[in-house]
């Protein structure tokens, strides 16, 4: 299991922006119905920070983040480059791969790209992998 690489200054902004106003509608309604809706959110984001993942299980890549799952199967994979593509995408990091090929387009960030990408290249080895470094 690959998890998703994080970037610190996202995350300040997601849980800071969270928190304050989380705090601000505690402060201001009590524990009212707004202010359970905001720990629901909070919660629900948390989700998503804590659980994005990539999984490789024998021809099938499973993307995760949060309740959202996705599986693509390696070998329509046919190309993965690095990018730096901000579109919204099951990645936690602007240190992205693009995965593309037949009926796949995805964006992801494992913390581990080098062994991601090897282990993805065991099982086809048809894909082509583009690096920054070798542009």
């Amino acid at each position: 299991m690959y998890y998703s690489k994080r970037d610190k200054w996202l995350g300040l902004l997601i849980f800071g922006a969270m928190g304050y106003a989380t705090i601000r509608a505690l402060i201001e309604l009590g524990l009212a119905f707004h202010s359970m809706l905001m720990i629901i959110v909070c919660a629900f984001v948390c989700w998503i920070w804590f659980g994005t993942y990539y999984k490789i299980d024998q021809e099938t890549l499973y993307v995760c983040c949060g309740p959202i799952r996705k599986k693509v199967d390696i070998g329509k994979i046919e190309q993965i480059r690095d990018t730096y593509n901000p579109l919204s995408a099951p990645a936690l990091s602007l240190d992205r791969i693009e995965i593309r090929g037949e009926g796949v387009f995805l964006l992801i960030s494992p913390a581990e790209k080098e062994a991601f990408i090897a282990q993805l290249k065991e099982i086809n080895r048809r894909i082509v992998y583009i690096s920054r470094k070798t542009k």
